[in-house]
Formats: C-alpha cells, sequence, structure tokens
C-alpha cells in the first residue's frame, strides 16, 4: 500500500523556497569554558546578573602592570542617548559560588561591548583623594 498524498497548507505553499535563517542563540557555556575563553583573551557575562552591559575579561600583567599575576575584572557599560554603550567602569572581579557553579554564561563579541577606555596619564600625588580627606570631609586642593 503506497502512501497517502498530502496536500500542502496555503503557508506551506505560499513560503519561500529558502526560509532565513533563525537567528542564532548563543551557546550557554559554564565556567569552565569561561575560564579557558578569559585565558584566550575573549568576555563573558552570564545571563543571571542583574545587570544589563556587564562583562568579565582578564588581564595578563605586562612590563607596566603593577599587578605580577593575570587576573579578572568587570565592565560595566552605560548606554548613551544615541543608543551606544560606553565604558561606565571597570572594577577587580571575584566569582560567588553561584557564579561558578552557574550554566547560564554567555561569550561577549567585541561588537556587544563597549570601546575600551585610552588610559590618560596618571594623576600627580597632590591631585589623589586619600581616604583621611574624604572622612575628615577636607576637600582636596
Amino acid at each position: 500500500m503506497g502512501a497517502i498524498p498530502v496536500e500542502p497548507t496555503d503557508d506551506e505553499a505560499n513560503a519561500p523556497e529558502h526560509p532565513a535563517p533563525a537567528p542564532e542563540m548563543p551557546r550557554i557555556l559554564d565556567f569552565a569554558d569561561v575560564i579557558r575563553g578569559l585565558k584566550n583573551g575573549k568576555r563573558f557575562a552570564r545571563t543571571g546578573w542583574n545587570g544589563q552591559g556587564m562583562f568579565i575579561e582578564m588581564q595578563k600583567p605586562d612590563s607596566g602592570s603593577k599587578m605580577t599575576l593575570p587576573y579578572a575584572f568587570l565592565v560595566y557599560t552605560v548606554l548613551q542617548p544615541n543608543g551606544d554603550r560606553s565604558i561606565g567602569g571597570v572594577v577587580p572581579w571575584l566569582c560567588s559560588q553561584t557564579d561558578m557553579f552557574s550554566n547560564d554564561w554567555v561569550e561577549i563579541t567585541v561588537q556587544q561591548a563597549a570601546p575600551r577606555p585610552v588610559p590618560g596619564p596618571a594623576p600627580e600625588d597632590d591631585e589623589l583623594v586619600t581616604y583621611d580627606d574624604d572622612i575628615n570631609g577636607d576637600e582636596p586642593e
């Protein structure tokens, strides 16, 4: 007994011969993937983080660094009125146990990240605000 022919539905009959590909979903990673990627210069974020535009990356010390070992840091970005993102701040980052055991990590591409800030000259010692200045309410000169 042969197969019974089935007429296509209207949607199937009018569908383009080669439909557009579905948008690519980001690959979900675990922390082992993140560590390997950080060592190769990649950036990562967790989908479970509350902040938008936050990601981590790793810095390898060079001859001008005060650090002597590689370290991870968190970059948070801010949305500009024109829709672009810019660096809002960069801080050292330590993973929590939740970060370490989560399986919701995604790689952040260069296009998704804000441009890196251009370092300026280091402030002179007399321009620095010290802890004592801050707690005494003294204004820096």
